[in-house]
């Protein structure tokens, strides 16, 4: 018992030794930063001219010219319409079918307006610089009303083949090429993939079977130039419209 409790007390004592630092040493570094003139490389320019002159003839060529200016508002802007519009009519020609409806969110135009005058290639990458194709699916009126309700919620986005009233939030008064939305009647649409694959919060629709044909939009914009007579005259129509 006496050799136990020694034992105890040595182990006590142990524990609460205390340890000091003896030595503190820091180590401090200095970066510095100097701006200096870095020359051109002229024989690098001299490589790429060639080949950046070709792209900006290209980028620069007109394509089209706009009479008065296209812009982008809520919850309805001619440049949505337009491009609702002008992606349902090419997806027509594209899938040899009636395209109902055609949906696409207004976070994908990525510039706010067109303006009046020449419309560059350029300014249809600006509008559509990521690479989103065309997808068709049939879809039942229950699922189209899901989208006016999503869309609702947002404010409106681009859409063509619809038109109705934003009422608290809410889709109301809906017709689909000037008759009543029929929940139970099947409906062609149109989207980009990301939409298409459940993109912006519309899970709904990941399920729905799909018909891809790998064609950008921006390249049915270009389409739809060549064969429509210039100069466009685009007004919003009033097919979305907002009850306060």
């Amino acid at each position: 018992m006496y050799k136990k409790t020694i034992y105890l007390l040595l182990m006590l004592l142990a524990a609460c030794k205390t340890y000091h630092t003896t030595q503190i040493q820091w180590d401090e570094y200095h970066i510095e930063t100097k701006k200096q003139a870095v020359s051109a490389d002229t024989s690098i320019i001299g490589i790429i001219a060639p080949y950046k002159n070709a792209l900006d003839s290209q980028m620069n060529a007109i394509i089209g010219t706009n009479a008065i200016t296209l812009s982008s508002k809520k919850p309805e802007g001619s440049l949505g319409d337009f491009f609702a519009d002008a992606i349902r009519e090419e997806a027509e020609k594209l899938y040899h079918k009636k395209i109902d409806v055609s949906f696409f969110n207004s976070g994908g135009l990525r510039i706010q307006g067109i303006a009046a005058g020449p419309i560059k290639v350029t300014t249809i990458y600006e509008l559509m610089p990521f690479d989103n194709e065309i997808v068709v699916m049939t879809i039942d009126g229950n699922t189209l009303f899901k989208i006016l309700e999503y869309s609702a919620k947002r404010g409106g986005d681009p859409i063509s083949g619809v038109r109705y009233t934003i009422q608290d939030n809410k889709p109301i008064n809906i017709t689909v090429n000037n008759e009543a939305l029929v929940l139970a009647h099947q409906y062609v649409y149109a989207t980009n993939d990301y939409l298409a694959n459940g993109g912006d919060n519309m899970n709904f629709l990941k399920d729905v079977p799909k018909e891809l044909k790998s064609v950008k939009l921006r390249d049915m914009l270009f389409e739809y130039f060549k064969s429509h007579p210039q100069p466009l005259n685009y007004t919003a129509d009033g097919r979305v419209q907002l009850q306060k």
